[in-house]
């Protein structure tokens, strides 16, 4: 996204500046793969997380990741020493630098934390599995015994069926949590992706620059919601535009930011939207400014002015931050979230559907029974006949639904038959993987 983002200028001003950033941008590129390659881990050893080998995989990643971060920072406090020297201990440039230092200083702390903690928990699961081949070497000496004497034969094979029921009855619990656990995490995840989805598409720009602003105004104090509602203004200038109208782009034209690319054509939201925040955000007079922003986002000029006063410089940092962290859910992720929250809408409607189809059959036969109720408490003397006809009716309803409800279950245990093979061969791998975390 960083090219969506070049009109935001930074005030740096310093010898070996461009080295700076050309080393910082490639230490980014490296700790997004290593961020990737950590979910990798964590997908992968999802199942048995604590085990010695999934936590050597963490630790191995957690290693790379330290060296890269205390990469960054040698780099920031060669730069910052530099800029104080150029700029000044004061200078607003300086302050910048310091800043950034703090915060990678910061994350370098943090990985540096778990790095000890997964070191203290891998000698744990290595002192375990010691123990483990210790004790299924002391089994096996006991069934050797065992076996020469023949004694107690009986009662150690009715212990060995009791503890694998268990452990199967364990593993059978323990899939179904997972299951349900997966389906939440989806689901809460496919709703996240949906939203920044469907507001994108509202504000005309894509969904990673819509979760950079997002988490700009989160933090400085602002909402994506007022940015939003502004957005409407510049859609609305740029159709005026595209038509040719008399003084259309004139509040903009103002601060500095054109409508119209070079070549005559207009340009995407997406650029005006940018082009005009670092306009507005790099103006000095505050006074100027807010007018100006006023013209330019409408009445939710005032809820952005903390984004504004974050400074062109700040804002910049922020939208870096989403890149740097890995906040940023890739477009395959959100369409694949709108996707999931589609077929899920598609199955509710399609229950409903089929709930209401069922009982609308039946309101008829229900009408007539609270018809014939009513008339009773009146001494009506067809209140008695009005009832037992509505009561046949409703028979008559679930007599002729009941093969259409049959053939839905058939369908749907046929398929459950069908991928039973597959759903047992899991099972049974996950068994197979998870005995060493049982024999204890």
């Amino acid at each position: 996204m960083a090219d969506k983002t070049d009109n935001i200028k930074t005030k740096l001003s310093f010898d070996g500046e461009a080295q700076y950033k050309a080393a910082c941008k490639e230490i980014n590129s490296t700790l997004k793969l290593l961020n990737s390659e950590m979910k990798l881990v964590t997908a992968e050893y999802k199942s048995n997380a604590s085990s010695a080998e999934a936590l050597k995989a963490k630790q191995e990643v957690l290693k790379k990741t330290y060296d890269e971060q205390k990469k960054k920072v040698e780099e920031t406090e060669k730069a910052l020493a530099k800029c104080k020297e150029a700029t000044g201990e004061n200078s607003e440039a300086s302050k910048k630098l310091e800043t950034q230092l703090n915060y990678q200083k910061t994350a370098l702390a943090n990985t540096e934390t778990e790095l000890g903690k997964t070191a203290t928990e891998l000698d744990k699961a290595e002192k375990a599995a010691d123990g483990m081949g210790n004790e299924i070497e002391d089994s096996g000496k006991q069934a050797k015994e065992a076996t020469s004497k023949f004694s107690g034969f009986t009662e150690v094979a009715k212990k060995v069926a009791t503890a694998t029921a268990a452990a199967v009855a364990a593993i059978g619990t323990a899939a179904v949590a997972a299951g349900k656990a997966l389906y939440d995490m989806a689901s809460d995840t496919a709703s996240a992706g949906d939203q920044i989805d469907k507001e994108s598409q509202k504000m005309q720009i894509s969904a990673s620059l819509y979760q950079q602003l997002s988490y700009a105004c989160e933090r400085s104090g602002s909402s994506v919601s007022d940015l939003t509602k502004g957005v409407k203004n510049i859609t609305t200038e740029l159709g005026k535009t595209a038509e040719g109208a008399k003084g259309a782009g004139a509040s903009f034209e103002a601060i500095g930011v054109s409508l119209k690319n070079t070549d005559g054509s207009v340009k995407s939201t997406e650029q005006v939207l940018l082009e005009s925040i670092d306009a507005l955000a790099g103006m000095e007079d505050e006074t100027k400014r807010n007018a100006a922003a006023q013209d330019i986002f409408g009445k939710s000029a005032a809820e952005l002015l903390p984004l504004l006063n974050s400074g062109s410089d700040g804002i910049k940092q922020l939208m870096d931050e989403t890149e740097e962290y890995g906040m940023i859910m890739s477009d395959e992720a959100v369409a694949a979230s709108a996707a999931f929250e589609d077929s899920l809408s598609r199955l509710q409607w399609t229950f409903s559907g089929v709930k209401n189809s069922i009982t609308g059959e039946m309101l008829p036969s229900i009408t007539m029974i609270m018809d014939g109720l009513s008339d009773l408490m009146a001494g009506q003397d067809d209140a008695g006949e009005k009832i037992k006809q509505g009561v046949t009716g409703i028979i008559n309803n679930i007599t002729q639904m009941i093969p259409q409800i049959l053939e839905v279950i058939t369908n749907i245990a046929g398929a459950v038959l069908e991928s039973a093979p597959s759903i047992m061969q899991a099972l049974a791998q996950g068994i197979i993987s998870a005995l060493p975390t049982l024999l204890p």
